[in-house]
Parts: structure tokens; sequence; C-alpha cells
């Protein structure tokens, strides 16, 4: 990883003196139990007296359910219980609109909802029960295309109709705006449905407690979420819910519904039965049932004058939400508030509209909602530049933003450094910009974005931690946001050390419990390091400041060992809470104005690809990712986040993608959906630039979704600028290519 240079005269908001911990070259502190073996995760777990669960699926993409038979499957030898709709609550639950129910009892409304539940003595058994589970379908007609969801004579889906949510954003006068440009563009672009694709599929251990309440061991992303998604099942207060995390094989938005459902699902299984109940999902299973990214179907219109000066952006854009809300309110939102690009442009309107179908449903996934719009945005801007014949670099440098500028939301970038400029200029020169291939089959490609950090006007943005200083001086730390395999528990030990100036090496960072610590938010938007990193600042300043005063009674500067012993001597105790909560937001969900982040990170990527004219077939040399994340907090978490982003940003530009046909999925496992191979990987140069802000812990903000936001468009560009293919759906597989190659579109 090579850093770019901070501007000259910044001072770090939180230490005046040079960082000594926060920044250091170290090894996970998971890492040791991940590579040996040790790590235990939730399909390692097997209490005493466990059984089994599986899931009867649904036969139908939209039917009625008529009626559901257990007997044959009640009747098999090792068969504890089998639960339908009629033994579960019926209200449905949903993280943003309830509308998901625990077992379907009424209608099924996508393949993957479950009609019933089984618990067994082993898992073959609990699959061979599921099978004998009958269940009386009445058909009905189906909507698979987010277009006709939007009909007047659509079949309803949702509670109150066919639309999960419109969100608009208005500025100036788009229509006008477009009348005085010299060059307008008018481009139809699309993305598709994508997996996941984490190596752990979903799973969940539920044991009765004696006291009535339970514990749950869950692969999810956000404990806290699942626990309420729980509560809510068994009818139980928070309190007599524990939800524990184990290390999680990977999620990227996609162990949230899914998981908390799958955690439900065995409590209600654990309850009914009262012995421990474990459900594992296979990858079939989990393909069927965990959604997707969202699909967008994107028309813009943007309109420029002939020196490049960006004048209008006109976008209209519809998601797939599939069968279910999830997340889309809240995707959909990051993507009206970031659909015009990191540009200024006086006229803007924005419309993006979900809605719902018997497709899978669609939810969180890495980016949420920022890598359709960065695709389209930027594949325009390209266009746009080649056709005032600017050199893309430049039409970006001209229109990009400033500090002190103005969203079309009505926020004025400031408090922040606004590094576009920065991140645009090292990507493009460390690449070698313009290159010497363009037009040769082989050329780079650029892309830009600018994120809002965190949840923003999403929701409440508080986390919570705690610090414990031991009297042999080593340290627990608990904190309320989740190891998701990000690196987040050897970034809050870095903090943790930096704050209390100890060795690193003394603090254990707990696996996230919501027994533990109270609820810090869901670990989602990038906001880890920000949110929980801050909390864990708090709670550290705080027993600082305790051995501090300790230090002093006690006449002057000792080291860690001596002053432990002397505040446990002195009857201090070395333990506090810390509280982050997020600077304030002004987004007004009606009128689409207002700050809707408190700050914000900016990055670049330059991609160096190369196009078989016989084949389609693209190969990406490099990418070059220049990012501004603040502060590095932990470089080799920075290495990763920015490699681990490029390569699924390249799945998403070059071979993922979720085939559905009138509701059925076309791949049930990775023999039929594709994601990069090894050999695809290209040299991958990841730039960390740090320019601190003040609202981060140590000057930290985001870094993990904006690494894969804008590598399918950098791609998509230097695919164009090589052979003249514009693709304007992604992904970029080789027939698209060659179709546009062939049509000698451009």
């Amino acid at each position: 990883m090579k850093h770019g240079d901070a501007p000259a005269g910044r001072k770090d908001a939180d230490a005046a003196e040079p960082l000594k911990t926060v920044g250091r070259e170290l090894q996970r502190v998971d890492g040791r139990a991940k590579v040996t073996g040790e790590a235990r995760y939730a399909g390692d777990l097997y209490p005493d007296r466990c059984l089994h669960a599986a899931v009867k699926h649904a036969e139908y993409p939209h039917a009625t359910i008529l009626s559901v038979q257990t007997r044959k499957a009640l009747e098999l030898d090792g068969v504890a219980a089998v639960l339908t709709g009629e033994d579960v609550p019926r209200e449905p639950w949903g993280n943003v609109i309830q509308d998901m129910p625990f077992i379907a009892h009424d209608r099924v409304r996508y393949l993957g909802d479950g009609v019933a539940l089984v618990a067994a003595e082993t898992p073959e058994i609990a699959r061979q029960a599921a099978e004998l589970v009958e269940v009386g379908y009445q058909e009905l007609p189906g909507l698979f295309d987010p277009e006709q969801s939007l009909q007047p004579d659509a079949p309803q889906l949702g509670q109150n109709g066919n639309l999960i949510v419109h969100h608009k954003v208005r500025e100036g006068d788009v229509e006008s705006g477009l009348s005085q440009a010299d060059e307008v563009l008018d481009l139809t672009l699309a993305t598709q449905f994508v997996e996941h694709a984490y190596l752990e599929p979903e799973a969940a251990v539920a044991i009765p407690e004696p006291d009535g309440g339970i514990t749950v061991h869950l692969a999810t992303q956000h404990p806290y979420s699942a626990r309420r998604v729980v509560a809510t099942a068994l009818g139980l207060p928070l309190h007599a819910v524990r939800v524990v995390q184990p290390p999680l094989g990977g999620g990227f938005g996609g162990k949230d519904d899914n998981a908390s459902l799958v955690g439900a699902r065995a409590a209600l299984l654990a309850r009914a039965c009262n012995r421990p109940v474990k459900l594992v999902l296979s990858r079939e299973e989990s393909f069927l049932e965990s959604y997707k990214r969202h699909p967008y179907r994107m028309r813009y219109r943007i309109g420029a004058r002939k020196d490049g000066t960006l004048v209008a952006v006109h976008s209209d854009i519809l998601a797939d939400g599939g069968a279910y809300a999830s997340m889309s309110p809240f995707v959909t939102w990051r993507s009206v508030v970031q659909a015009a690009g990191p540009y200024r442009v006086p006229n803007v309107k924005t419309d993006v509209r979900a809605v719902y179908t018997n497709n899978t449903y669609t939810g969180a996934f890495r980016g949420f909602g920022s890598p359709q719009v960065c695709f389209a945005i930027e594949s325009a801007i390209d266009i746009l530049a080649a056709r005032l014949e600017i050199d893309p670099l430049e039409l970006r440098l001209k229109n990009a933003y400033r500090e002190g500028d103005t969203t079309p939301t009505g926020q004025k970038l400031s408090g922040h450094t606004v590094s576009l400029q920065q991140v645009l200029k090292l990507a493009a020169e460390r690449a070698g910009w313009p290159g010497p291939h363009a037009g040769q089959g082989r050329a780079l490609g650029l892309a830009c974005s600018y994120r809002g950090v965190s949840l923003g006007a999403e929701g409440a943005d508080q986390c919570t931690a705690s610090i414990s200083v031991h009297p042999d001086g080593s340290v627990d730390l608990a904190v309320g946001v989740a190891e998701n395999g990000q690196g987040l528990m050897t970034a809050m030990a870095l903090v943790a050390a930096e704050t209390l100036r100890c060795d690193v090496e003394r603090i254990r960072v707990a696996p996230c419990n919501t027994a533990l610590c109270p609820d810090g938010g869901p670990t989602v938007a990038s906001r880890g390091t920000v949110a929980g990193g801050g909390a864990v600042l708090k709670a550290a300043q705080n027993v600082r400041r305790l051995m501090d005063a300790a230090a002093g009674a006690r006449g002057g500067n000792i080291g860690w060992d001596e002053l432990v012993a002397f505040c446990t001597r002195s009857k201090i105790p070395l333990s506090a809470h810390g509280h982050w909560g997020a600077p304030r937001t002004t987004w007004n969900e009606h009128t689409g104005k207002g700050d809707a982040y408190f700050s914000w990170v900016y990055g670049c990527q330059v991609a160096d690809a190369e196009v078989d004219r016989s084949t389609g077939a693209t190969t990406v040399h490099k990418v070059v990712a220049a990012h501004d994340m603040g502060r590095v907090v932990f470089p080799e978490g920075v290495r990763g986040q920015i490699t681990g982003g490029v390569v699924m940003g390249l799945g998403y530009g070059l071979t993922e993608e979720f085939l559905h046909e009138q509701g059925r999925a076309l791949a049930g496992n990775f023999d039929k959906y594709r994601i990069p191979r090894i050999q695809q990987a290209p040299e991958i140069e990841a730039i960390a630039v740090e320019n601190p802000d003040p609202a981060g812990p140590y000057g930290a903000k985001s870094l993990g979704e904006p690494t894969c936001e804008i590598t399918a468009p950098a791609v998509a560009n230097a695919v164009a600028r090589a052979c003249g293919a514009r693709v304007l759906d992604l992904p970029l597989t080789p027939a698209r290519v060659k179709a546009a190659l062939e049509d000698g579109e451009g």
C-alpha cells in the first residue's frame, strides 16, 4: 500500500503528538485462530442434545396456501417438531417495513419463502421430513418485471400496492438547463441481481435458557437487529434474548434480514422442543432464500456546454425490490442522494423508485445503492467526454467538487477535506494516464465517486463501548459494532491502545454479544471504524482520565504496570463506557433537501483493460485505487478492503449475474454463478490518501464500500476506450462486448 500525501498544515483533531499505535503494522488480533482452524464458526457448534433443523420451501413464486399437511413428517422416526404458519406469530416483521413472515401462512411471494420448519435428531432426517410436508397451493399470477409492477392492472403484492418507496431530489430547473446545453445525452442503463457469495452460508444455534430466555449463536452482521427479530418471533423482551456473534465467514451486507430469519426460525424450534436447535443452510438454500443486490433500470439525461461545464442531470431510476421491502427504502435513498455524481451541477432532478415483484427479494449489499448509480453517471461522463472531444480526466477535474461546493440536496461540503481533485490526480498519475494503448484493444479507464459517511439521515447513528483495565494491566474491550471479517477487532484494539497509552497486545476485544454492550447500531454503511472507534476512543479517554489523575497524585509520569498497580491499591475503578453520536444531519425526506451525511469520502480508480475483439472477452491487467479514508488506523485492513473491494467490483462489472426466469433462479450454486477466479484478479495498487476528519477517531472515516463501487465503471470506460464497444448493461460479458463491437456503437 502506498500513501498519498495529506494536505500540508492539516492538524489531527484528536492527537497533538504523533500517533504511536494507530496506523501501526500489526497482524490481525483474530488472525491466528482463523488460519489455524481454531476459530469456531456457527456451523462448528454442537451443544449437547442438539437437534437439527430444515426448511420446507415454496413451490411457486406466487401462490395462495390452501393447506399444509404435516402428519407424514411427524411420523418419521427422529422428528421432534414440525411448525407451520399456524404455530408462529402471524404479524410480519421487517427492519424497515413489516412485510415478511417468519413462516408463510396465507400465500408465498417468492420461491425462497418457508412454509414449514422441522427439527429432528440429524440433518438428514430433518431434510427428509421437510420433503414429506405436503402443501396445497393455488397458483397466482406472478410479477417478474418491475415496469409491469407499476401498471394499474398488476397484481398487488404489498400491503399498500406495489410501490415500496419513491425518493426525489430537485434542484434548479432541469428542462431549462438541458435546453441551454450544447450537448445532451439520453442514455438507458441497467444493472443486475448479484449474489453476495460469502464463504459461510447462513447458520444459527439456538439454546433455551433455564430462566425462559434464549441464546442464539448466529452468523450475522447485526447481532442487535437479530435480537429484535428473535424477540419479536418469541414474544420476549429484549433482555431475554442474547445474540452472540461467532467468527463470521463473510457478509458484504448479506447477513442481515435472512440471517435474522434463520436465527428466529432456530429459536422458534428450540422453544417448541425445549432443546438446542441448529439450522445451517446448504449453499443451494442460501442462493434460494437470501436477498441480492438490487438490479436498477436507469434513464439519464445529461447536458453540458462545449467547454465541458455540466448544466443539468436528470435521472429516473427503477429498482426491483423483489418479494419483500427489506432495505430497499434506505438503499434507494443513498442512490437518490448520490445519483448525480460528485460534480457541480446547477440543475438536478432525480427520482428513484423501488417496487415489489415475485423475484428474489433485494437488500443490503456492499455499496448499498451506490454501485448502480456510479456505473450510470461515470459511464455517462466518459461518453460525454468523447462527444465533446475532452479528455475524461480533464472533464472530471473541471466539474469535480471542491471545498465549499453545494450538493443537489443543498448540503455545503465543508468541515472536512474535499479531496476529489486529489484522488483523481493521484490515481491518474500512478496509472500513467492517459496511457499508450487507447484505441488499440487496450486502454485505461477511470471512475470516481463521493460517498456519505456512516448512516447519515438513514437512522439513529450512535455506538457504545466499554473498557475494563484489570489489576495485571490487561484490558477487556467490548464495542457495539460487529467484526464481519474486515479487521474491525484489530482496528478497535489499535484505537484503544493509542488512547490508553498501553501496548496493543494487552487488549482483548470481545466478540459481539448483545448482553455485554448496548446496541451500537448495524455494522453497515462502512461505519465500523468511525462509529465503533469513536465509542472506543471515548471509553478509553474516560479510563485514561482516571489514570492521569492517579498519576498526578502518585507524583509524575510512571509506567503502565506501576500505574495500574497504584490505581488498584487506591481502589480507583479503571472501567468506563464511551458513547459516540454522529454529528447532526438535517435531511427532509419530503423535500429531498438538507445535509444527508455529516461527512464524505472520495475515491478514484483507474483500470487497465484489454479486449479480445474476436471473442469480446475482457482482461483487466491492473487497477490503481486511490481512496481517502481520513486516517489509516489498521494498514493491513486497508490493503484488504481495497483489494477485496476491487475484486468484488470486477465480478460486478464482468462476470456476476443472478438470473431469473419467471421468478425461478437459474443458478443454484457456484457452478452456474461466476464470481471472479484468482486468475482473473489483476495487479492492484492500493493508495491510501489521508486527510484526517474531525468527526472520526484520530481522523478516520470510511473505506469498505467505496472500494467496490467504482471498479465496474472504470472497467467499462477502459473497454470503451480500448475498442469503442460501449456496453450500457452490466455485466460486460463477452457476448455483450462482442455484440457492441459488431453493432459499431460507442
